[in-house]
């Protein structure tokens, strides 16, 4: 069975609890795994620097299409390990803080079993 560690959602700090870390599993961690690639700025880790949402090549401040925007974000749902489909999947701007909001349903693998899950990632928020 895979596990993470468990981050705060609001802080994305570690979560500790009586001096431990704690850790996630299931589809809380396919939800974890999701955050943590939509904030995953391409190029910004030294190992691999080809990883990553082209945020700002591609997405804030470009003149892209909002379909060509919802697929390259949906693409990188889908690369995240247990991650089986989008159910529905909603892209919002906000003009006055120059924002996007993304929230999606999606289909994860439950642990290791055949056994699938739905569970909801929203919470996404990155500005230009």
């Amino acid at each position: 069975m895979s596990w993470t560690l468990k981050l705060d959602p609001i802080n994305h700090d570690l979560k500790i609890s009586s001096g431990k870390f704690l850790k996630t599993f299931g589809a809380e961690e396919v939800r974890q795994r999701v955050k943590i690639a939509l904030y995953h700025y391409f190029g910004e880790y030294f190992l691999n620097v080809q990883k990553g949402v082209p945020w700002h090549t591609e997405i804030l401040g470009a003149k892209n299409g909002r379909d060509v925007l919802s697929n390259i974000i949906r693409k990188k749902i889908l690369e995240v390990p247990g991650v089986i489909r989008i159910i529905n999947f909603s892209l919002t701007y906000t003009v006055s803080t120059r924002s996007y909001s993304i929230t999606s349903n999606i289909m994860v693998r439950k642990n290791s079993s055949d056994s699938t899950d739905y569970l909801t990632v929203d919470g996404i928020y990155v500005e230009a």
